[in-house]
């Protein structure tokens, strides 16, 4: 993962098609690119759930977080230490 700008990831359930544009959409209307490090869409008690690592620009942060809050995504901040071992498989 990258060294600069914050190491984020994004965990959110994937109902219908229009969940998979999340991130399209998001990107559009804060007017931003993020690079998305990883991701996958896997089963999750019984339902489909998508995680995703995506590192945002400093001068982005704020508003990334806020939109994720207002839109009830669940995020945190990867640290290195936990990020390689998210890489690597080790937190599960």
């Amino acid at each position: 993962l990258p060294k600069g700008g914050h190491n984020i990831q994004v965990a959110y359930m994937v109902e219908k098609v229009e969940d998979g544009e999340f991130f399209g959409k998001m990107f559009r209307e804060l007017d931003l690119i993020c690079p998305i490090w990883n991701g996958q869409i896997q089963e999750y008690q019984g339902d489909k759930m998508g995680t995703f690592i995506l590192n945002v620009a400093d001068e982005s942060y704020e508003k990334v977080i806020d939109y994720l809050d207002e839109h009830e995504v669940n995020w945190y901040e990867l640290h290195e230490e936990l990020a390689k071992e998210d890489m690597e498989g080790g937190n599960e």
